[in-house]
């Protein structure tokens, strides 16, 4: 609570709060005792970060609370903000990102694909923490149905997290500890994904996330679980699953699925660039939220569009 206070209580015009749930508004109730600041609160995710069903029941018990000390509510989706507002008015924020980072070329391609030692093999690449969340069991699982399918294959995880360990260790007893590449936490993530041929990702549960926008502006085609929103879909060969599929039927879908020529990858790059989700129209929008909360101290009322958010 002091630290909180010490950073939260000066001369700010703005409290810019980004939550994965309302378990813990501590910094909203502070961040109210600044009468000159106007608190913008900013839904990433569906689930808490940490715990389980307690943590899911403390999100609805203070959601009504958490709208109430905050002035403006952002979400970087409909089901994050649904999650942490419920039927009350938000706003989206599309995550946007760099895009013209993650453009594909074909040099790059070449020079990762010699470094990692990938050869020709068909290679799939995912992006996030070794978490609960992102259920890479199961994606070992699916991983080994590919090695079955294609021969050859490899899988790129870039990453870290507690369960890193566990997932190595499932990965050797398949015997794929040769075939899964784990990279750690990199700064190259643009030149990962353009080394490989398509991106996974097997969620139990998502806001909305960027990894998939970089994996559709680098080209890729991206397979997701459903727990990705409909939202994140800006290029056409972005395909659901359903986790209550059998590892053979996903794996049936990702084998259909053509590898893209470097044409078609600049293509794709481009259809981002044009989007929400380019990180220029993102900074667009968020500085016209930032100019009306100035407004909104001075009126006390903030508008988007004609409605109160």
């Amino acid at each position: 609570m002091r630290d909180l206070k010490d950073i939260m209580l000066r001369e700010y015009d703005i409290v810019h709060v980004n939550k994965n749930s309302a378990a813990n508004i501590l910094p909203l109730v502070i961040a109210k005792k600044n009468p000159k600041a106007c608190i913008v609160v900013h839904s990433h995710n569906t689930k808490p970060s940490i715990g389980k069903m307690g943590m899911c029941a403390i999100n609805y018990i203070n959601r009504k609370k958490l709208y109430e000390l905050s002035d403006v509510h952002l979400a970087c989706s409909t089901e994050a903000g649904k999650w942490l507002y419920g039927d009350r008015k938000f706003e989206l924020i599309p995550n946007g990102i760099d895009v013209q980072r993650f453009r594909f070329d074909g040099t790059i391609r070449r020079e990762y694909r010699k470094k990692l030692g990938l050869g020709d093999d068909f290679t799939l690449v995912t992006v996030g923490r070794f978490n609960e969340q992102k259920n890479y069991e199961r994606l070992i699982s699916i991983f080994a149905e590919v090695v079955k399918g294609r021969g050859k294959a490899k899988l790129l995880m870039a990453g870290d997290g507690k369960m890193k360990e566990m997932i190595y260790e499932k990965a050797r007893r398949l015997s794929l500890d040769d075939s899964v590449k784990f990279l750690g936490n990199r700064s190259d993530v643009d030149k990962l994904l353009m080394a490989a041929d398509c991106f996974v990702m097997t969620s139990l549960y998502e806001g909305l996330p960027v990894s998939v926008i970089e994996a559709q502006a680098s080209g890729l085609p991206v397979f997701v679980s459903e727990a990705v929103s409909d939202e994140a879909k800006i290029v056409p060969d972005f395909y659901h699953f359903s986790l209550e599929k059998s590892d053979e039927e996903i794996v049936d879908m990702i084998l259909s699925c053509k590898k893209k020529t470097p044409d078609e990858r600049l293509k794709s790059n481009e259809m981002v660039d044009e989007s929400d989700f380019n990180i220029d129209a993102t900074v667009r929008k968020l500085s016209e939220i930032y100019d009306n909360c100035r407004l909104y101290k001075n009126s006390m009322v903030y508008e988007r569009n004609g409605e109160r958010c």
